[in-house]
């Protein structure tokens, strides 16, 4: 078996590794801080993934559970589910294929040919663990351990971690710009956060699916504070009761909705959050006066 890739995303490890020596190709440049290097497979590992570069499984004889409509399927048989990947590019021909089991901790990856490439006697793969593999497998990886991915910017500052939940289009990327501009902030990541319980306390974490700032920084802190963001006109921070704070964080949490298993953990975990972090209103206009009105709040 030989290592060719290790990544620690939300602080679960993910090792990657193949039956046969290959190149693997480099991930994008947002994982740059996520990648692990001169590990051994004797470090601590959650998920591993195993290469296979024999045919891709078929899938007429197993049950659809999920089909985004645009590039991924769910699928499962038995006690496996599969991750079949068919971008519109590919004419929805897969291109490959994930096998996993219920807790999440070993992973086939299947290869079609789109994939592997011979040059000059050697065998090299395109990286297929990116975008969208890592962020579903950590998914239903961390509804097991007290954890969700949000939608959602991230900051720290003084030791403390912050997120910001919104919609696409509800300024997370411009929040992030303006909240850079001051001298005491951290930006974690301007898209997605991943926040997971640990020895009960909630910490929130950078993670590599940037958005169009291309902030994203492996770094984790304690969480302190949710503020939901909004344009306005004015800018202005209000306090939001649990009950509604719940309500507007689950439209932008990660749920597999058509698994109720699953589903179950992380509507628990996000009642939990919300119960034990407190949650406000960030009416920004867009500016740099939002990050000093941000930095006053979180001083007093």
């Amino acid at each position: 078996m030989f290592a060719i890739l290790n990544l620690e995303i939300g602080g679960v490890n993910l090792a990657v590794s193949s039956l046969e020596p290959i190149i693997l190709h480099e991930p994008p440049a947002a994982y740059t801080s996520f990648l692990i290097k001169n590990s051994s497979f004797h470090d601590k590992i959650n998920i591993t993934i195993n290469f296979d570069l024999d045919s891709l499984p078929r899938t007429d004889k197993m049950t659809r559970v999920f089909d985004t409509g645009e590039s991924w399927s769910l699928f499962q048989n038995d006690d496996s589910y599969f991750i079949i990947l068919c971008p519109p590019a590919s004419d929805k021909k897969p291109v490959w294929a994930a096998q996993f089991d219920r807790d999440v901790t070993k992973v086939n990856l299947f290869l079609g040919e789109k994939f592997i490439h011979q040059k000059n006697g050697n065998l090299s793969v395109s990286n297929p663990v990116s975008y969208p593999l890592d962020q579903i497998l950590l998914m239903y990886f961390l509804a097991r351990k007290s954890g969700a991915l949000i939608h959602s910017s991230g900051v720290a500052s003084n030791g403390k971690g912050f997120i910001f939940p919104g919609r696409s289009g509800s300024g997370k990327t411009t929040l992030s710009q303006e909240l850079s501009d001051g001298k005491r902030l951290l930006l974690l990541s301007d898209d997605r956060v991943i926040v997971r319980k640990l020895n009960n306390t909630f910490e929130v974490f950078g993670t590599p699916w940037a958005g169009e700032g291309g902030i994203a920084l492996n770094k984790h802190f304690p969480l302190s504070g949710m503020f939901f963001i909004s344009h306005a006109e004015h800018n202005r921070i209000e306090d939001i009761k649990p009950q509604k704070a719940l309500e507007m964080l689950l439209p932008v949490t990660s749920i597999p909705w058509y698994d109720p298993e699953v589903m179950d953990k992380v509507l628990h975990f996000c009642d939990d959050l919300t119960s034990s972090i407190p949650a406000y209103n960030l009416s920004f206009k867009p500016g740099v006066e939002v990050a000093d009105v941000f930095e006053k709040f979180i001083s007093i």
